[in-house]
């Protein structure tokens, strides 16, 4: 009986051990950050970002659609900030010729010139910080 209690004993020790170790191991697990925003525009547009930082690195992706015949058509350039400050200017494109209007502006700390990240520029990104793509933009939020 004494081998059945120290046995008991022993296992509900250790589940109580492991579930109270379980959240700091959960939160190293998944460290770094993700902000998020979407935006709904007038005439079926809609634009949105996202950013990630983890283990030092950062990428940020800001995306942008419109219907096709609204107020966008291929070759418009769109000025893309990040709280006012100029990011870049996203060039819209309609890979099918018939689909939505859309265009893409993506930052990468290890981007390299095999693909199409743009380095990170020079910014501190966080919560509540507003992306605007035209006059269509949202706030960064996890």
């Amino acid at each position: 009986m004494k081998k059945v209690k120290f046995a008991l004993l022993v296992a509900v020790f250790g589940f109580g051990l492991a579930v109270s170790l379980f959240p700091v191991a959960h939160a190293f697990a998944g460290s770094g950050t993700r902000l998020e925003c979407k935006a709904i525009g007038p005439v079926d547009t809609s634009m949105d970002a996202r950013y990630e930082e983890k283990e030092g690195r950062e990428k940020l992706s800001i995306s942008f659609e419109a219907a096709p015949g609204g107020l966008f058509a291929a070759g418009n350039v769109l000025l893309v900030t990040l709280n006012g400050a100029f990011l870049g200017n996203m060039i819209l494109s309609q890979p099918d010729g018939i689909g939505d209007v859309e265009g893409d502006l993506n930052f990468d700390t290890t981007a390299d010139p095999d693909d199409q990240d743009l380095p990170f520029p020079s910014i501190v990104v966080g919560d509540g910080d507003v992306v605007m793509v035209d006059e269509l933009g949202c706030e960064l939020e996890d």
